[in-house]
């Protein structure tokens, strides 16, 4: 049941150009409640001074006829029975005719249906179908938005901005993603305003109630129309815009908005909206950007666990811990875990061999660099053994691209130096380097004229290399130069060995890692008796599996 204060109060907001659902918040009635108290409120006209209208074909008074504006006839109206003629009405007094014209589109037989409205409203000179406003309306939308393919990158340079605003560094994968879903969203909002645009117009049936409302909400022909430009809003649509503003304010200053500051401030307000209907807030928006990801669940698990990639996260779940530091200590203590010589056949089964038994005292008297040592030999042995006879291993870079690419790929993920140029956003390539790339190729391994090198890739020393897509290529082209495929065995460095042989025989990237680092480790050794601090058991380990990998090739 509707109370009388409601009613009025429904009357009042709808005077000032709230939509029904605004108005429904405000008296705490359901929008369908409110367009039924609209709908009577409508009906209702002035009871003190009925009227009814007699048509008739013709009507030639013999009287003195004096004609009135509408709303001046209606003031001095006394008659209740009124006659109408084409678009005339007369009231008959004694000895004279009081007579007014209404507009050619209105019907004189509405009249009793607006009689009401004349001293405050003016009749309309042009009726307007609710299709035709709303059709007007729909094309103001669409001229706003744009026609580009992707429309969501519309809203990326303000969601740019927004986020600035936030404190928030920006991620291309999440800002692509976000500014779909705020597009998506956009998009929903933008049909719930042309639903709200007239949703409580009459039909065009209904002629006494459609001049109502022309009357009432001033559609008229100068305040309907376009300007000459016809993506710019006519004042009627202004007006509701501007009723919306609260609710959506992104949306309804696009549509008629007159700085560009004031529709990024307004976006800004359409993000926070957007976060709170999904029950979202800044920070989560900010950890969105660190991580990576709009996948709250995974947001989570990173703020639980403290990881910062997947990978990570799997590692935590593998180790059977809860957390990074716990992860941490777990790999610590693997790392330091102590050499088991029975896990490796290439040493049980050889134990006479001199080198077994020079890894099998090393080991013996927890001497790590001299284990390290001579596990490196055992490894280069068979390595090389193992070189001369694979076919698996392509003797040309153009030979076996899958494999290649393979080799590739895993030496920009598991090995320092490759990782530390593709890594380092501020990587200035050395004079050695320039001088060891003395034949630059393409990425498909066709070389490049001293022309084509200097329009793609014109860098000198000291030139910083920020494109990935150079990075990656120049990674490519130090490798092609370090691998000699088709070298004697002999002459096979041992970073070649590890960094071609390791993704051939394995998928583990660590296992990588700590065979390259185990070379480091190695060569510092050799070359200046200097012993790492960062050597562990570990890089022996790795160095004595990828052997017996080796090895069991071998024995095939």
């Amino acid at each position: 049941m509707v109370t009388e204060k409601q009613a009025n109060r429904i009357k009042y907001l709808r005077g000032n150009g709230l939509s029904q659902k605004e108005i429904a918040y405000d008296v705490g009635l359901s929008p369908q409640m409110v367009s039924v108290v609209l709908k009577k409120l409508s009906a209702q006209f002035n009871e003190s001074k009925p009227v009814r209208v007699v048509s008739v074909l013709n009507f030639k008074p013999k009287e003195t006829v004096i004609e009135f504006p509408p709303a001046e006839f209606e003031n001095i109206r006394e008659s209740e029975t009124l006659y109408g003629s084409h678009n005339s009405l007369y009231e008959m007094r004694s000895g004279i005719v009081h007579q007014t014209t209404l507009p050619d589109i209105i019907p004189v037989e509405i009249y009793p249906q607006v009689a009401d409205l004349l001293n405050n409203y003016d009749l309309p000179t042009v009726i307007y179908s609710k299709e035709d406003l709303t059709t007007r309306f729909s094309k103001l939308c669409k001229s706003k938005i744009g026609s580009q393919r992707h429309k969501w990158k519309f809203l990326s340079q303000f969601l740019l901005n927004t986020i600035s605003e936030f404190g928030i560094e920006s991620s291309q994968e999440v800002h692509i993603e976000l500014s779909e879903k705020l597009y998506n969203h956009f998009l929903k909002d933008l049909e719930l305003i042309q639903q709200l645009y007239l949703e409580d117009m009459p039909d065009s049936d209904n002629m006494g109630m459609l001049v109502r409302f022309h009357m009432i909400n001033g559609l008229d022909e100068s305040l309907v129309n376009s300007t000459i430009n016809h993506n710019q809003p006519s004042n009627h649509q202004i007006e509701f815009l501007k009723s919306i503003g609260t609710s959506y304010p992104f949306i309804s200053h696009l549509l008629y908005y007159k700085s560009t500051e004031e529709l990024f401030e307004k976006f800004s307000l359409f993000v926070k909206m957007y976060l709170d209907s999904n029950n979202l807030t800044v920070d989560d928006l900010r950890n969105a950007y660190q991580f990576k990801t709009l996948n709250m669940d995974l947001i989570n698990k990173y703020l639980a666990t403290g990881a910062e990639s997947v990978e990570t996260l799997e590692e935590i779940e593998e180790a059977g811990v809860t957390n990074v530091d716990e992860l941490e200590a777990s790999k610590i203590a693997f790392n330091n875990k102590d050499i088991d010589l029975s896990e490796y056949d290439i040493i049980t089964k050889n134990k006479s061999d001199r080198i077994s038994k020079k890894i099998t005292n090393a080991v013996d008297r927890n001497e790590l660099d001299d284990a390290l040592i001579h596990s490196f030999v055992l490894l280069e042995s068979k390595a090389r053994e193992f070189w001369g006879r694979s076919t698996t291993i392509p003797k040309d870079w153009m030979d076996g691209r899958e494999i290649t690419e393979k080799i590739f790929k895993s030496n920009l993920e598991n090995n320092r130096y490759y990782s530390e140029i593709m890594e380092n956003n501020e990587y200035s390539p050395s004079s050695e380097e320039l001088q060891t790339i003395k034949v630059w190729f393409d990425e498909n391994g066709r070389r490049m004229s001293n022309q084509m090198i200097g329009i793609i890739f014109n860098f000198n020393r000291n030139k910083v290399i920020k494109d990935l897509r150079m990075r990656e290529l120049f990674c490519r082209n130090l490798m092609r130069s370090k691998i000699d495929f088709s070298a004697n065995n002999a002459e096979i460095k041992a970073e070649s060995l590890i960094n071609v042989l390791v993704p051939i025989l394995s998928e583990d990237g660590e296992l990588h890692t700590y065979c390259d680092e185990a070379r480091i480790i190695r060569n510092k050794l050799l070359h200046g008796g200097e012993l790492s601090t960062d050597l562990v058991t570990r890089h022996i380990r790795s160095i004595l599996f990828l052997s017996e990998l080796i090895n069991n090739e071998l024995i095939k």
